[in-house]
């Protein structure tokens, strides 16, 4: 048994408590008894390694963190300085009749313990604090919290990063076969892959692209599994590179991911101020302040006629370049400032201005050219291609080229009449997400699953 097996709803809280001279602490009543449902009144008290505080744990959990400090090389002189300041002042403690611990003085000395004390019970355990220090540690300023939960969410691996729209079906359409081989060219979360590898077998192999440096916390160690760090454009240079010529299948889910927007830093979302970025890869290329910063009227107004579809798109263009030049536009509340004004009622107009800027700088749809055009290529026959896209600009180039396999113009025929394509349509039509999963997914309301198979002769 341990802290975390405790019923969470129960002990979650602050709870203020006292330590007298002796340096003995009363456990709350409300956590006595949740405590004492362990099975033992043994506990360790220890130095936090993250905070100016004690963590509290069981008999078993000790145990366990022994263990792995075991592992460490004992001839390593850190890991023997680290081990010693660790077990500090640590020794089993039994908690007495009136539910009270002891507690060392090395450990009341290094956590600054007082006659207040509060005990934090978190998801990950139980916490002793000086109450002063307490309410220092968590009363943020607004601003300070909000970076701070900015900089946690971007380490989040998997679980946070990306929810995947139309999961399930995506790799159903792909069509899996356990001994083949298949890219995950916007690796992410690792959701698709994830998935993808439950269906191959030891002879299987999956190579994931993602050119965000964010999306590297979350590689999968698997040795069926390559992630490359690159932009999708380059899909056959980096296959060649791992001595790939052919493969069984190629999924794409284009736009900006979850993670991406909710991290305000990277100047995707409309809903909080960050830098005016928008890059994908963060160290790559310029950003959308240096791009609005160089672009003339032409260049604006048409980017967003045509990648944000925006009514009255030149005077648009004029009133961001009016404003940019009396004054640099470098955060992303400072553009949502110009064009709020000028927004008509109902048009969503902020999120087709970033759409536009976004598209431009990353050069989204010539990328996504390159990717059908060297896909097609690589595609095994029998292969299938699945690509979701979020907006008809996405959306229209790939219908176009699963069916006429180019990029523009009819595909050509043979003396019989019949079109000459690389592809089977699989999609006829093409698959939305369900109710229940916009529900819990908005993201995913404007998504379309396309799929088409290569096809072994042009008929």
């Amino acid at each position: 048994m341990n802290l975390q097996s405790i019923d969470v709803k129960e002990l979650l809280g602050v709870y203020e408590c006292k330590m007298d001279a002796k340096g003995r602490v009363s456990v709350p009543a409300s956590l006595k008894k949740q405590l004492l449902s362990l099975g033992s009144h043994g506990f360790i008290p220890k130095r936090s390694v993250f905070s100016k505080c004690l963590e509290l744990h069981t008999q078993d959990e000790w145990a366990s963190v022994t263990n792995s400090l075991k592992k460490l090389n004992r001839f390593i002189k850190k890991n023997n300085e680290f081990i010693r300041m660790f077990h500090a002042g640590v020794k089993q403690v039994e908690m007495d009749s009136s539910g009270r611990i002891l507690i060392s003085k090395d450990l009341i000395n290094f956590a600054n313990l007082e006659s207040n004390i509060v005990f934090s019970a978190t998801p990950f355990g139980l916490e002793i604090w000086n109450l002063s220090d307490y309410e220092k540690a968590v009363n943020l300023e607004d601003n300070d919290f909000a970076q701070l939960t900015e900089e946690v969410m971007g380490e989040k691996i998997q679980m946070e990063y990306h929810k995947p729209v139309l999961l399930n079906e995506s790799i159903d359409l792909l069509s899996i076969n356990p001994d083949g081989i298949y890219v995950d060219t916007t690796f992410g979360g690792g959701g698709h892959s994830n998935l993808i590898l439950e269906k191959l077998g030891p002879k299987g192999q999956l190579f994931g692209f993602d050119q965000d440096p964010d999306a590297l916390v979350n590689n999968i160690i698997d040795p069926r599994f390559t992630l490359i760090p690159h932009n999708f454009e380059h899909l056959k240079k980096f296959l060649k590179l791992n001595k790939i010529e052919k493969v069984d299948g190629i999924i794409a889910d284009l736009g900006v991911s979850s993670h991406q927007l909710n991290i305000f830093k990277r100047g995707f979302s409309i809903r909080g101020d960050g830098p005016l970025d928008m890059r994908m890869n963060p160290k790559k290329g310029i950003s959308a302040a240096e791009w609005l910063n160089e672009i003339d009227e032409f260049t604006l107004t048409r980017a967003l006629s045509e990648y944000g579809e925006v009514s009255r798109p030149k005077k648009l263009a004029q009133i961001i370049l009016n404003a940019q030049n009396k004054s640099p536009l470098l955060t992303t509340k400072e553009l949502l400032d110009v064009i709020e004004p000028h927004g008509r009622k109902g048009e969503k107009v902020f999120a087709k201005v970033f759409q536009a800027i976004r598209i431009s700088i990353n050069r989204e749809l010539e990328v996504l050219e390159h990717l059908l055009h060297e896909g097609q290529e690589i595609l095994s026959y029998g292969g299938r291609f699945v690509i979701i896209s979020y907006h008809s600009l996405e959306d229209r180039r790939v219908k176009i080229y699963f069916r006429e396999g180019q990029h523009s113009g009819e595909a050509p025929r043979d003396k019989y009449g019949n079109r000459l394509t690389p592809f089977k349509i699989i999609t006829r039509k093409p698959i939305v997400p369900r109710p229940k999963e916009i529900e819990e997914n908005p993201r995913s309301r404007s998504a379309k699953l396309r799929a088409a198979e290569k096809k072994e002769i042009f008929i």
